[in-house]
Order: C-alpha cells, then structure tokens, then sequence
C-alpha cells in the first residue's frame, strides 16, 4: 500500500512568490526563449548551461505556469481552510442531532411507560415520569 504525500502549498507559494516577477512571456528567441518584462527568465547562453532546449508548447507552459500556479494554490489554499470551516460546522451539527435523538428516545420512552402506568391505573406513577422527562428537558 502506497502513502500519499500532502504537498505543502504554502511552501509551493513560497517558491512561486521568490521566483522572477511575472507575468513571464515565451518571447519566441533563440537566445531568450522566456522573459519577464525586459528581464531573461531562461537564458540559452551567458549561463551555467551550454545549451537549452525548449519546445514551444513547453515554453508557453513555463511563462503560463508563472502566473497560473500560485493561483491555484491559493484557490487551493483557500479550498482547504472551507473544507476544514464546513466539516467543523458538520460535526457541530452532527453532535447536536445525536443529543436531539437522544432526547428524542428518552421522551420517547416516557411516554410509553406513562401510557403502561395510566393502563394499570397508576396516575401517580405516570405523571412522575412526564414530570422527569419535563425537568431533564428544561436543563
């Protein structure tokens, strides 16, 4: 069985945000095959490598990346925190409908055991039941 590794987003933005300021452009040079306003992003030569290849297709998602990455991370960010909002609000919730159920029984069983006792003609016995659930229902 394989375990999935969470990403940390806020790192993945950290590392977006200490990049080149984009918008980042595919320039369509040779030499300068992506820029930043006047700014070399990826440079064929004056750099540590001796040559860079890029297909087209793979330089436009480079500059796109740019500013379509940190995007989504912060709608994912933003994804995640109302994920976690919504199931605390579920969970409240739920809580609250197990408590109402289980008043719900309880009341439930008052009310068939004051029925038995108005059958065997034990009034005083049935009204002390409706009278404890009524009192547990006020707390």
């Amino acid at each position: 069985m394989t375990t999935e590794t969470k990403r940390d987003l806020q790192a993945d933005l950290a590392l977006c945000e200490a990049a080149t300021a984009g918008p980042w452009f595919a320039s369509g040079e040779d030499e300068r095959p992506i820029v930043a306003e006047r700014e070399s992003v990826v440079t064929a030569r004056g750099s540590e490598l001796a040559y860079v290849s890029i297909a087209c297709e793979d330089e436009e998602f480079i500059a796109e990346s740019r500013e379509g990455w940190p995007e989504a991370l912060c709608r994912a960010i933003a994804a995640e925190a109302e994920v976690e909002r919504l199931d605390a609000r579920y969970q409240s919730m739920f809580s609250r409908a197990l408590e109402v159920n289980k008043a719900r029984d309880s009341y439930s069983s008052a009310v068939h055991q004051a029925i038995y006792y108005l059958r065997e003609e034990r009034v005083r016995e049935a009204l002390l039941v409706l009278t404890e659930v009524s009192a547990d229902a006020s707390r």
